[in-house]
């Protein structure tokens, strides 16, 4: 159901196999997970192996209870495999839960909340060397990640006008924009800081296809207009028909993000209609 929801918000273009507009991210937020039943999720079939042997009746209660620990993993697991073979979306898939060496406390067990509070704190720790993700070094560190994402989402571009730069070369394109923050207007100091970037320097932008850099964009403060939230921006682009990314980090950190609604084929899009 998720996914026939999904692709109707974002549909493949006509003639595409894959999906050509895909969303910034897919968050999936757990309420903790047992780390034997984490294990199981990735194959059901091997839940039933980590259950005691002993009467019929105990096993059946057994099996209800992992279950219910186990379904959320399932679905969430069942979910993603859609996306295998397609990288760009499958990279924008993200779960974050904690892994508990018991299983969760009940909702009327009000004596254990606070140690449950303390191991869920241990395990967000950056200290923490356990992961429920295996491809972060911890929750910490996936967090930083998801973070990094939805920072990105906030940007977006808004294509204003695509023409010819040299009529001898039908490849050539100039195309100007405007890149766009969707922060509420209240927000103008939380912008201006966001652009600041503190300690991690300035915010930077580029515009790139698969094959390479298409341009690199380096916007003064004042450059912003704070009563629209947006600047203009130009790049020039050989092959209309290209994918374009459009990315954003800091001056100095080493990983860029694609900014909400990319890749993307560029192209004017009227508000008039």
């Amino acid at each position: 159901m998720s996914e026939w929801e999904r692709r109707l918000v974002w549909a493949p273009e006509a003639g595409q196999v894959h999906d050509t507009k895909i969303p910034d991210i897919i968050l999936s937020v757990g309420a903790g997970v047992q780390a034997r039943a984490l294990q199981a999720s990735a194959d059901p079939r091997r839940a039933s192996k980590l259950l005691p042997g002993g009467v019929r009746g105990r096993v059946n209660t057994l099996k209800q209870m992992f279950k219910a620990t186990l379904d959320c993993e399932i679905v969430y697991n069942d979910f993603s495999r859609f996306f295998d073979g397609q990288a760009e979306l499958r990279s924008r898939c993200h779960r974050l839960n904690i892994v508990l060496p018991d299983k969760p406390c009940e909702l009327d067990e009000v004596d254990k909340l606070e140690e449950l509070e303390d191991t869920a704190l241990d395990f967000l720790s950056p200290r923490c060397r356990q992961a429920y993700d295996p491809n972060f070094e911890n929750a910490y560190s996936h967090i930083q990640h998801v973070a990094s994402k939805l920072r990105a989402s906030l940007f977006y571009f808004d294509v204003t006008e695509i023409q010819p730069n040299d009529a001898t070369n039908p490849r050539d394109w100039q195309v100007d924009g405007l890149l766009r923050c969707r922060l509420k207007r209240q927000y103008h100091r939380r912008l201006h800081s966001l652009l600041k970037g503190g300690n991690l320097g300035p915010l930077r932008f580029r515009a790139r296809t698969t094959t390479g850099i298409v341009t690199n964009w380096s916007f003064p403060i004042n450059n912003w207009d704070f009563g629209k939230f947006s600047v203009a921006a130009s790049m020039r682009i050989i092959d209309r028909r290209n994918s374009i990314f459009v990315e954003m980090k800091f001056d100095k950190s080493g990983h860029w993000e694609v900014i909400s609604g990319f890749p993307r084929v560029l192209e004017v899009i009227s508000l008039d209609k």
